[in-house]
């Protein structure tokens, strides 16, 4: 029994502290410069409009002292579609998570945006053109191997959309734990 909680407790301590499986904070893109219109992304393709690549001191750093950022409305008056190349996941529980900040100008009141991250269900964020960067994040059960993508698409058409920074997907914390929990629970009834 000693045995089978030792193995238990190290698979769920190994998940917790597995790499992302996934992860940009954008600041390496075009040699670290800004870039309007931008479709140049290593792990991303646009469509449907453009996006923005700002920050980082440049002259559009709406929130200094977090290197480059995403604004997902282009100068085009057209927000882009973005969209992760493919992420291959095992069966497990995945958390996506990210950064999203308004606008920072006052064109629009309020900065809508949809995210999608594989089968989980679509997550509309409103956020007040004033909101600084605020970490959010969804969870995804996947039950058998394959690749998703991650999408994020702003409403906007004013080239003033939400801020992007910081997207991660990381094994779920705990979710090796909580399996281990029911196969030592299995075990012990096995031998009563």
């Amino acid at each position: 029994m000693k045995t089978i909680l030792a193995v238990l407790t190290a698979a769920a301590l190994a998940t917790a502290a597995q790499a992302d499986i996934f992860s940009d904070n954008f600041d390496t893109e075009n040699g670290g410069n800004e870039a309007l219109n931008y479709n140049g992304l290593t792990q991303w393709t646009v469509s449907n409009g453009t996006i923005d690549l700002i920050g980082n001191g440049g002259t559009y750093d709406f929130l200094p002292g977090n290197g480059l950022y995403i604004d997902l409305d282009g100068t085009s008056n057209d927000a882009g579609d973005l969209m992760s190349l493919s992420i291959f996941l095992t069966p497990g529980s995945y958390t996506l998570s990210y950064d999203l900040a308004g606008s920072q100008r006052s064109g629009s009141a309020v900065d809508t945006v949809d995210v999608t991250f594989g089968g989980a269900p679509t997550v509309n964020h409103v956020l007040p053109y004033t909101q600084g960067f605020t970490n959010y994040s969804i969870n995804l059960n996947v039950l058998v191997a394959g690749n998703v993508t991650i999408t994020f698409q702003d409403s906007g058409t004013d080239n003033q959309g939400a801020l992007l920074d910081n997207v991660r997907v990381v094994p779920t914390p705990g979710a090796a734990a909580l399996a281990g929990v029911g196969l030592l629970a299995s075990a012990r009834r096995r031998r009563v």
